[in-house]
């Protein structure tokens, strides 16, 4: 099961689903010299549990896929999750934010639900 409702995502633990995120700072549309990085963490602040760095599309819309992978391993719980967006972003080689001209935030962390599988397959 995977739903998102506002800005809280539930998601069983292993399933798959896919998010997409359009935020518009001040006019300001994302660009593919830009990166979307969302973050899952235990708590505000806390441990980082999934993260993925996003390029947004032609109309700044960034597409967030849930693999099994990437939930399978987690307890189920409320986590937290986040999306920041650095502008004219600097990479690494291994495709990590290093830097940019700006961070914007432009949402405030939201509940990221995970719930346990009832059976196997």
């Amino acid at each position: 099961m995977f739903d998102v409702k506002g800005r809280q995502i539930q998601i069983t633990a292993g399933d798959t689903g896919l998010m997409a995120v359009r935020a518009r700072e001040s006019g300001y549309v994302p660009t593919g010299e830009d990166r979307a990085v969302f973050t899952v963490r235990e708590r505000t602040g806390g441990r980082v549990l999934l993260k993925k760095v996003l390029m947004p599309d032609e109309t700044g819309c960034v597409q967030i896929p849930f693999s099994n992978a990437d939930t399978e391993n987690l307890r189920a719980g409320t986590y937290v999750w986040d999306i920041r967006y650095a502008l004219h972003a600097v990479m690494d080689a291994k495709g990590n934010v290093t830097g940019g001209r700006e961070v914007v935030t432009p949402f405030a962390p939201a509940p990221f639900l995970v719930m346990e599988a009832v059976g196997e397959i």
